[in-house]
């Protein structure tokens, strides 16, 4: 017996507005998420004049190394960053609250590196800490400064626990890009209300 497909099956479905909504909010995340990782560093880099920029570090502990963060150090590749022109930049709270910040120097296969650390002080699980600051010259030509390796360490073993790639402070735009995405949401559901009020009412 031949099969028999009726021929409004073959007509493209309306796509259902929330569905729509869901989606589109689904993508927005996907694309503007940064990458998971038990520590994350953001940052946020300001130009100062010319190839000099100055960039701040946010270290946010979700808790996920099961410890306080105590010390963390961000890596400054000498190709890219003039080693020489490295300066501490931090908030006067950063020291204030009992954290050292030295400079790192480089060598052989080893780049230069920025280091935070406190035996007083620390960011506990859930907490998070800005103001850590550094000053320096681009040296990689193009739209500037971007992401960089950073490591977090045991203060008892002198260990690595955590190492990963600092992510970008999230832009204002972004908040108006999921915020139209909830908005569709919310729009589709009353229409889909609407739509079944008028269909009972018939």
């Amino acid at each position: 017996m031949p099969l028999y497909v009726h021929p409004r099956a073959l007509r493209p479905s309306r796509l259902d507005p929330v569905m729509l909504g869901v989606v589109f909010a689904a993508i927005l995340f996907a694309v503007i998420a940064p990458p998971a990782s038990a520590i994350d560093i953001l940052y946020d880099v300001a130009p100062i004049g010319g190839d000099v920029y100055r960039v701040e570090y946010t270290v946010m502990n979700d808790g996920s190394i099961g410890a306080p963060v105590a010390w963390f150090q961000v890596d400054f590749d000498p190709a890219l960053y003039d080693e020489f022109s490295l300066m501490i930049d931090s908030a006067p709270a950063i020291p204030a609250a009992g954290w050292d910040e030295v400079l790192l120097a480089s060598g052989i296969g080893v780049p230069a590196a920025y280091d935070a650390f406190s035996d007083t002080t620390s960011i506990a699980i859930g907490q998070s800490l800005g103001g850590f600051a550094v000053e320096f010259t681009w040296l990689g030509g193009g739209a500037g400064p971007g992401v960089q390796p950073f490591g977090v360490l045991d203060q008892g073993s002198f260990e690595f626990v955590e190492m990963g790639t600092t992510v970008p402070v999230p832009s204002p735009g972004t908040g108006t890009l999921v915020g139209a995405g909830l908005l569709f949401m919310a729009l589709g559901r009353q229409r889909a209300r609407l739509l079944g009020r008028a269909a009972k009412m018939v």
